[in-house]
């Protein structure tokens, strides 16, 4: 196959169809934004603060576009994990992440170092495997605390009512997805710890 006649012909299917595909998108809104610094004023004009989710997935492109938008500013927030880039096949580029405050010289760098998912026995091997790769942040993951690992277990006497009140106080640190709170909120406990199911569907 003559990938370059291919390509030339695909493009130009999509122009006569005026359609575009995703990688498309990305360079046109750079074209667009680099060109046109009025339309770059405007977005900047209606969209003061900018947040990335799962930075380490983002490609070169897309950070060209980023920083375009947040401008002189700089207001931007990455959330990110180098250490969970999987898409590198499709142009992901997680040295955005490690060079962050190197291209905003004021950033702060904020670790999130606190695995609230995992064993200790699953932690410790993975930190210890990912320590081996040298293009990326030195933290470290570290395991839960013993009372969120308890109170995650939902044992029916993981911890006693009064240090159960005090981690519900503190809901984020207790369950990741709502599905995960189901089992408190139809448990014999719900009501003295002031829980009450939502009345959303279990599906």
């Amino acid at each position: 196959v003559d990938f370059a006649a291919f390509f030339a012909a695909y493009n130009k299917a999509l122009r006569a169809r005026q359609q575009m595909d995703y990688d498309d998108q990305m360079v046109y809104a750079l074209r667009i934004l680099r060109q046109y610094p009025e339309v770059l004023r405007a977005v900047q004009a209606q969209y003061r603060y900018f947040c990335v989710d799962e930075a380490q997935d983002t490609s070169k492109i897309q950070h060209a576009v980023i920083r375009l938008l947040a401008g002189q500013d700089g207001n931007l927030f990455l959330v990110g994990d180098e250490d969970q880039s999987i898409y590198g096949f499709r142009a992901a580029y997680p040295q955005a992440l490690t060079e962050f405050d190197k291209v905003y010289p004021h950033a702060k760098v904020l670790y999130m170092e606190q695995n609230y998912r995992s064993t200790r026995q699953i932690v410790e091997v993975a930190d210890a495997f990912i320590q081996k790769n040298k293009n990326r942040r030195p933290e470290h993951a570290e395991k839960m605390k013993e009372l969120e690992a308890k109170a995650l277990a939902l044992g029916p006497d993981a911890l006693d009512r009064k240090t159960k009140c005090a981690i519900l106080s503190d809901p984020e640190s207790l369950h990741r997805l709502h599905v995960q709170v189901w089992e408190l909120e139809d448990g014999p406990q719900a009501a003295q710890w002031g829980l009450c199911p939502d009345g959303r569907e279990k599906d």
